[in-house]
């Protein structure tokens, strides 16, 4: 009886708590550590946690875009390598919350009658209480933006582009990407009101500074080309992302034919349209 719990059922947030099945937590004397169960990545782990010795606090306002107005009832989605979260808003438009530490995060902010926006924010490498302010802009949907929402999926199949891969440890061009590539300058030539994401990935294998600098040296590689082709650097955004989003369960130190960690190597093109990423947009949500 003495053992049972008491108190409210309380969601933790990643990473304790995720879109996974998340049990058995128990919690050393001293408050500071402990141990939980969990089915996050495949099968029934158990794994350590220890609360961080300095406090990472993201905070800001989700805003109307052109009256910089704070949006109420609007929401943020913070999407991460163990799952999602999701953030409701106050009064005031405001969010805030406690990060862990060494984590990224994609942001999508939501609002009914608004174009969703995407951000990223990141804990990786700060070792010291901090602050990170960060509002989001949201703006409403308007004639020609309506336009690609009702002809979404005829416009994803018009710029769709082919990932392109990368050797172990590389960075450079191999000669199987130039064919998506020089697609990719013809489909820009041919639409100038387009611009291009270049996210740059790596597999699980060596540690997350090392993959976050390789991922950066694949990105700037693939803007470099384009670039070269004649295409204007204002229209390439470089992100990268290490090995933070995985398209398998190729983790560390799980056993995966080479076919698969190739699959995590590469670069991805997002296609943007009057401010609106075409490759990412949910046909849905119409």
């Amino acid at each position: 009886k003495e053992m049972r719990p008491v108190g409210e059922i309380k969601n933790m947030g990643a990473p304790i708590n995720t879109s996974k099945d998340d049990f058995g937590l128990i919690r050393a004397e001293d408050g500071k550590s402990g141990f939980f169960s969990s089915n996050r990545r495949g099968s029934d782990d158990i794994y350590n946690y220890k609360k961080s010795s300095h406090v990472i606090l993201f905070k800001g306002t989700i805003r109307d875009g052109r009256t910089k107005l704070p949006l109420a009832g609007s929401r943020l989605l913070m999407r991460h390598l163990d799952g999602a979260d999701t953030l409701r808003v106050n009064a005031k438009g405001e969010f805030s919350r406690e990060l862990p530490s060494d984590m990224d995060y994609e942001l999508t902010g939501q609002k009914l009658g608004y174009i969703n926006q995407i951000g990223f924010t990141s804990s990786v490498g700060i070792e010291k209480d901090s602050v990170i302010n960060r509002d989001i802009y949201l703006f409403k949907t308007e004639t020609n933006q309506q336009y690609i929402l009702n002809n979404c999926d005829s416009l994803k199949r018009l710029y769709a582009v082919q990932n392109i891969y990368y050797d172990l440890d590389k960075a450079n061009i191999r000669p199987d990407a130039r064919p998506a590539l020089e697609a990719l300058v013809t489909l820009m030539n041919k639409y100038p009101d387009i611009s291009v994401i270049t996210s740059s990935h790596c597999d699980s294998r060596a540690s997350e500074a090392y993959n976050r600098g390789l991922s950066l040296r694949r990105a700037e590689e693939s803007k470099r080309y384009l670039i070269s082709r004649g295409i204007s650097s204002s229209r390439v955004k470089v992100e990268y992302y290490g090995k933070t989003r995985l398209l398998n369960r190729c983790y560390d130190g799980v056993p995966c034919l080479e076919e698969y960690q190739q699959l995590n190597r590469r670069t991805e093109f997002d296609v943007i349209l009057n401010g609106i990423n075409i490759t990412r947009q949910n046909c849905e949500d119409r």
